[in-house]
Parts: C-alpha cells; sequence; structure tokens
C-alpha cells in the first residue's frame, strides 16, 4: 500500500465521505468501513499454508487407491 494512503487510512474514523486526498498515483477512493483488532502474523499465515498442502498430499495419497478400485470394479455394458 501506498504509505500516504495508508496514513489516511489509519487517522480517519468511520465516516461515510472521508476527506480526499492525492497520492502518486492519483486521487483515490477512500471508505473505511470498519476495524478490527486482529494482529496477522505472517508466520501463521505460512505455517496454515503449509499445512493446508500437506493436508492435500494425504489426502490424495489416500484417495488414488480408492478411486483405482472403484475403476476396476465398474462394470460397463456397451450395446452396438
Amino acid at each position: 500500500m501506498v504509505p500516504n494512503s495508508r496514513e489516511v487510512m489509519t487517522s480517519i474514523s468511520l465516516t461515510r465521505f472521508p476527506p480526499r486526498f492525492q497520492s502518486e498515483f492519483g486521487w483515490p477512493i477512500l471508505e473505511v468501513q470498519g476495524t478490527r483488532n486482529v494482529d496477522i502474523d505472517l508466520r501463521n499465515c505460512a505455517s496454515s499454508r503449509r499445512f493446508n498442502l500437506i493436508q492435500n498430499r494425504k489426502t490424495s495419497r489416500n484417495c488414488k487407491p480408492v478411486a483405482a478400485r472403484c475403476r476396476d470394479e465398474a462394470y460397463v455394458e456397451i450395446k452396438i
């Protein structure tokens, strides 16, 4: 985020029409609809992604034999 935009965003309150300001990219339109007090730690995001990646690999590994068995047991009759 552009530093000027960050400063304005953190300084304004919850308003319908915040003051206009100029950034290096022009005149952005900014509306703060709400705030939250949650510390988003990048390490937690990375560990969550790693967990999901490992979980997906395990699921894929466990599903392959089941899918192969289903294909082997499938009965298809073709009538011409």
